[in-house]
């Protein structure tokens, strides 16, 4: 299996490649940060018995990969098959519930604008909306939370890979949306999540899982020349979360990659 490429150049995103090894390159690029998105995004819901076995599938995979993660990939894909779907989604409901010491929503972190989380929800859904994306009608108001916006990245860089390869013109216009939903939204809030993750919990799975996202988060500042918030604090009162998530996006919406 052919190894993860290195991280684009900045002054690459997007740009048309120059060479047929170039859009190759890129191309495969984009398809392991979408796997890598993917992973986190699965890692991050309220578990059940195939999301947890769709975690370690795609552990094992990005291990070949990043030799350099390869150990705490393999710790991830040995937590997901060895634990109890239930006794991951008990602890996941003790995390990120009501009065969770882990708020996996984005507005319940940092001070707001004077707009507040009506002016971030619809942000988030107009990223989501222009590109064909919609949430589920039956889990609510999850626009923030960030297994959602994950998804969305996941999402993004197959969109990503599929204009290398065959519209080159929406390349840019991909490649901006990435850098600009990032440093809007995941970069302000999932470094202090992972660290609130990592504190909070004693169960292997969830530990792996937050060494995972801020290894990944930090690589991702970096790539895309972003300042990551790694002290973001919670709001007061938004550790409350209103309900349990599930998955973040209505699979059944999902438009083709077009």
């Amino acid at each position: 299996m052919s190894a993860a490429p290195s991280p684009t150049a900045p002054h690459e995103n997007g740009q048309i490649p120059a060479t047929r090894e170039d859009v190759e390159r890129r191309v495969l690029e984009a398809l392991w940060r979408s796997s890598v998105y993917r992973l986190l995004a699965t890692a991050l819901v309220l578990p059940t018995m195939e999301s947890l076995q769709e975690v370690g599938r795609i552990a094992d995979h990005l291990a070949h990969g990043f030799p350099t993660q390869a150990q705490l990939l393999a710790a991830l894909a040995r937590a997901a098959r060895s634990a109890s779907a239930e006794d991951v989604a008990s602890e996941y409901l003790r995390l990120c519930e009501r009065a969770a010491p882990c708020a996996p929503r984005e507005g319940s972190w940092g001070i707001q604008p004077i707009s507040g989380r009506p002016a971030l929800l619809a942000d988030l859904a107009g990223f989501y909306a222009a590109f064909g994306m919609r949430l589920s009608d039956t889990i609510g108001d999850t626009e923030d939370h960030i297994a959602a916006e994950l998804e969305f990245l996941s999402f993004l860089c197959l969109k990503e890979a599929y204009a290398l390869a065959t519209q080159p013109d929406a390349v840019a216009v991909v490649a901006d949306a990435v850098h600009s939903f990032w440093r809007d939204h995941l970069a302000r809030f999932a470094i202090p999540f992972a660290k609130s993750l990592q504190d909070a919990t004693a169960l292997d799975f969830y530990r792996v899982v937050a060494a995972l996202l801020q290894w990944w988060a930090r690589l991702e500042c970096a790539r895309l020349q972003t300042a990551a918030d790694e002290t973001a604090s919670l709001a007061s009162g938004s550790a409350a979360e209103a309900e349990c998530f599930t998955c973040p996006f209505d699979t059944q919406a999902r438009p083709k990659v077009t």
